[in-house]
């Protein structure tokens, strides 16, 4: 689903709340850096008119542990009339999120690290390893290799070791 919206020009919207809304930015992040256009959607914003970014060409990525999350649940209605598919990661393949996806990525866990199995800490892992996994599968899938990765990432130590070349810091001899 991924691919083929990428290809028909789409793009990957990645959206969640709290703490997997965080993951589903450094995810959406990872798809851009790596060729696969993406943008991250607050699902609060999205109600108060920023899915006017969503077209019926993309596809949403959509991350919820609980798969209840009502700010997300509550995106689905206008989502659905775009004919938008939706891809749900999350921990509960019972939830409503996971009933209403094309395809469901099961990221269930035993427990959180926390000591109180509260606090979202293995949950955002898997979420985040698995957005990871999403991402190096495009990449080779649509053939984005070290070349346009350096395209991409012109600044810093990346960008300095992909794309400067000896002639660019050489110095003419002096006579």
């Amino acid at each position: 689903i991924l691919r083929a919206r990428l290809d028909q020009g789409g793009k990957i919207v990645v959206t969640g709340v709290g703490k997997s809304g965080k993951i589903a930015q450094k995810i959406a992040a990872t798809l851009a850096s790596t060729g696969s256009l993406a943008v991250f959607l607050h699902p609060t914003e999205g109600l108060h008119g920023d899915l006017g970014m969503v077209t019926p060409a993309d596809v949403v990525l959509a991350l919820s542990h609980t798969g209840n999350t009502d700010e997300i649940l509550n995106l689905l209605p206008s989502l659905k009339s775009l004919g938008v598919p939706m891809i749900g990661i999350g921990g509960n393949p019972e939830s409503r999120l996971a009933r209403a996806s094309d395809a469901w990525v099961d990221a269930r866990i035993e427990q959180e690290a926390c000591p109180h199995n509260l606090a979202p800490t293995a949950s955002t892992t898997l979420a985040l390893a698995l957005g990871d996994a999403l991402a190096v599968t495009l990449m080779n899938l649509r053939g984005f290799d070290q070349r346009s990765f350096a395209l991409n990432h012109p600044g810093g130590s990346l960008g300095r070791r992909l794309q400067l070349r000896v002639r660019d810091v050489m110095q003419p001899a002096s006579l």
